[in-house]
């Protein structure tokens, strides 16, 4: 296993539900809120970190979003799904991110007791330097031979993407050379499940799972220390 030393990374995950909830409009919209700060303000969120957004002319737009300004995070909800974002992971653990995350879900359904799941989407994105290793000859793992007579080759990166298998849908996993870091190497692991057989409560935890098994499959234990 090689060390992967982060540089930069984000995470998301996302909810999508299977109808539309109206119910967080009107009467609906002032529960969701005050669930969502009673839920989250122990991540410090505060009455300034709720932004609602009216989703005028188009209803689809109207989304509420709960900053957590000490994790650099986010939590947005619309009409139709859920989404959580984490910009900079070196600010939160990985016990955060599922405590925040089951929170908000938590809250959803509390909200809405009869909420129903479409499915599940979560990513994980690094840049960073693999320990004691050439990126390039990290890369040439995985990276099948390039044309010939074309140039000079400067980069190359390769994207996997993996069928269904019980509740997942669907997976990718990409590796290049990183465009926002200098001289380190860009790897990006997503994985979608179905929201109608996959429990609420799993969710995170299997898609968390998963993502590091993808991971460990490419020889890469991140670390932000």
């Amino acid at each position: 296993m090689t060390t992967f030393v982060v540089k930069q990374s984000d995470a998301s995950f996302e909810a999508r539900f299977a109808f539309p909830v109206f119910g967080f409009l009107g009467a609906g919209g002032p529960n969701l809120h005050q669930n969502m700060f009673f839920g989250l303000r122990q991540y410090g969120l505060t009455l300034g970190d709720i932004r609602v957004e009216s989703g005028l002319p188009n209803l689809a737009g109207l989304n509420a979003t709960y900053s957590l300004n000490p994790y650099n995070a986010f939590v947005r909800v619309w009409i139709d799904h859920l989404e959580i974002f984490f910009l900079d992971l070196s600010r939160v653990s990985q016990e955060q991110m599922l405590e925040i995350a089951g929170t908000a879900l938590g809250v959803l359904q509390h909200t809405v007791q009869d909420i129903k799941m479409e499915q599940y989407t979560a990513a994980l994105t690094l840049h960073g330097i693999p320990q004691d290793m050439e990126i390039s000859q990290f890369t040439t793992q995985y990276i099948q031979k390039a044309p010939e007579d074309l140039g000079s080759i400067v980069g190359s990166g390769v994207a996997y993407y993996f069928g269904p298998e019980a509740e997942r849908r669907v997976s990718s996993l990409a590796i290049d050379m990183s465009a926002v870091v200098p001289g380190a190497l860009f790897v990006k692991a997503s994985v979608i499940y179905e929201g109608t057989t996959l429990q609420m409560a799993q969710s995170l935890s299997a898609a968390r799972d998963y993502i590091f098994k993808m991971l460990a499959g490419i020889h890469l234990e991140p670390s932000w220390e």
